[in-house]
């Protein structure tokens, strides 16, 4: 059952039906809020983190990058959009608006582009796109938004570029093959689950941060941020 029913969009604007400017904010806005909480869960979630590191496993940054997804990329993220379709908005919309979403995050995966300050509040660029793939400490896990930067900053996941950013992830996988590249991070998965002692942790290596270990011989982002910054003082 729908909450509500919105005008067309990106159809309307097809079909020669009634535009409603309106209409257009609400989508493009919380579109790219269903993908923030898409993207940022991809990196807090070991399981999703599996399909997500193809994509962070370059240690080159360009705008092949961009195109550098898991065979899986795409099968979860459509649950995260279902907001989207109970305020109403037609499916061709939320399609559309998803493909302008991806289509603008083109341009972030490139190393040439330097700062650009007027938009950096509002927008992500492509400086703030590189600290998202910087396997640097302070960088991990941080500006995860898709057009704009805003929600990164409301919850406190944003980071500006300052430091030299080094590429790739900590743990590469070192390997050309492309099934490997795909699969490699969920049989390292599976090889802790197998260790695991009960239930309750087999589970939690599944769907908590990576890095989580039950006997505590790996160590998350945020522990490894909190070392970081007391070594730092």
């Amino acid at each position: 059952m729908l909450f509500f029913e919105m005008p067309g969009a990106w159809s309307a604007l097809i079909k020669g039906e009634k535009l409603y400017w309106w209409a257009f904010l609400i989508l493009i806005f919380t579109d790219d809020f269903c993908y923030y909480w898409f993207h940022r869960i991809s990196h807090v979630s070991r399981f999703l983190w599996c399909i997500h590191e193809v994509h962070h496993s370059s240690k080159q940054y360009n705008l092949t990058v961009f195109l550098r997804a898991s065979f899986l990329d795409y099968v979860p993220q459509g649950l995260f959009y279902i907001p989207l379709f109970l305020l109403g908005f037609k499916l061709e919309d939320i399609f559309f608006q998803m493909a302008i979403n991806f289509t603008y995050q083109f341009w972030l995966h490139t190393k040439y582009t330097g700062r650009i300050y007027l938009l950096e509040n509002i927008f992500n660029t492509a400086s703030h796109h590189r600290v998202h793939h910087a396997k640097n400490i302070q960088y991990l896990d941080k500006n995860y938004g898709g057009i704009f930067i805003i929600w990164d900053i409301l919850f406190k996941t944003f980071e500006r570029e300052k430091e030299k950013v080094e590429y790739g992830v900590l743990h590469d996988i070192k390997t050309d093959n492309v099934f490997k590249l795909n699969f490699e991070a969920f049989k390292i998965m599976f090889q802790d689950i197998n260790k695991a002692k009960g239930i309750k942790n087999k589970f939690l290596y599944f769907v908590y941060v990576p890095g989580w270990s039950h006997d505590g011989r790996t160590k998350t982002t945020k522990q490894l941020q909190k070392e970081y910054y007391n070594n730092k003082i």
